[in-house]
């Protein structure tokens, strides 16, 4: 989660690293250097600053964030998003239910598609990884669409060849159940993909999809990544050996990643 740096408190004994420690020997202590004229050598940045100038000038990603897609919306909430530092957002769109995931997920993608045509100057879908940096180049928000469960692809592959001319750029392999692809992670049992997941997740690579596993099970998991060519990835989850949650990885997964 990224946070507000205006209202962040710097942890207690920490350092600035532009400042050098002051030696205590009882001759440092007596030396007397005379002090520069006020403003000779300009105020120190203070901490706040610096973690201010690295967090504007770093690509700041909330994959799980979105906003309602709805042309209706008055100004986006543009100005609210933009102001958090945020470079690109991740609308999670359609829905995770399979008798009506094809079509939330196309309809939410027109009107995701819909609204960014209407701030063309101040937001940009994002379609491949050098958008990523040209959303930041032209201080525009990034949009990168993505659904939770891949119920909207059905049992038919050429469906992600349609939902990615629509711009769907990343997909959660499962939700918490099991569907065509493999086991969410609260399933019974964690069975690991299907062929139909394999193939699944090969295709993605061809297209140039993000593979993401963070409702995913246990074997599923572990065979994306076995399975996958390229890097996959773990949104919004955590360490299960620090908190015991369905859906958190366990050292096995992390390590896998």
């Amino acid at each position: 989660m990224i946070e507000n740096l205006s209202s962040r408190q710097c942890p207690a004994g920490w350092r600035s690293p532009h400042l050098r420690s002051t030696s205590t020997s009882s001759r440092a202590r007596r030396t007397v250097i005379p002090a520069a004229p006020s403003g000779f050598l300009g105020d120190p940045p203070s901490s706040l600053s610096i973690l201010d100038d690295i967090f504007k000038s770093s690509i700041i990603i909330d994959d799980l964030s979105g906003f309602d897609p709805k042309p209706s919306l008055p100004d986006a909430g543009f100005s609210v998003v933009k102001e958090s530092g945020i470079t690109i957002v991740g609308p999670t769109l359609g829905d995770v239910e399979p008798e009506t995931a094809f079509h939330t997920t196309v309809e939410e993608l027109g009107k995701t598609a819909e609204l960014i045509s209407r701030y063309p100057d101040r937001m940009m879908l994002i379609r491949s990884f050098p958008d990523i940096a040209k959303a930041k180049q032209e201080n525009k928000l990034g949009v990168l669409a993505n659904v939770q469960n891949s119920a909207c692809i059905g049992r038919d592959l050429k469906n992600l060849d349609l939902f990615y001319s629509l711009g769907l750029r990343q997909i959660q392999l499962t939700f918490n159940w099991r569907n065509w692809v493999g086991d969410g992670c609260t399933e019974r049992t964690q069975a690991g993909l299907s062929y139909f997941g394999v193939d699944m997740v090969k295709r993605m690579n061809e297209l140039g999809m993000i593979v993401d596993v963070g409702h995913t099970g246990y074997q599923s998991t572990l065979d994306a990544v076995e399975v996958s060519g390229k890097p996959i990835v773990y949104s919004h989850t955590n360490c299960k050996a620090l908190c015991d949650h369905p859906r958190n990885k366990t050292d096995e997964q992390i390590k896998a990643l």
